[in-house]
């Protein structure tokens, strides 16, 4: 199954992603997708 999650903060993290997660089941991956000239969370 994917999930997607929009509008999160540009500093997020995908291990913080992940513990979130991880308390309604296994998360097995996580992408975090940035902009590819300022680095920022998309």
């Amino acid at each position: 199954m994917n999930i997607y999650v929009g509008n999160l903060s540009y500093q997020v993290t995908a291990e913080e992603l992940t513990d979130l997660f991880a308390e309604y089941g296994e998360v097995s991956t996580v992408n975090v997708i940035v902009r590819p000239v300022s680095y920022k969370v998309q």
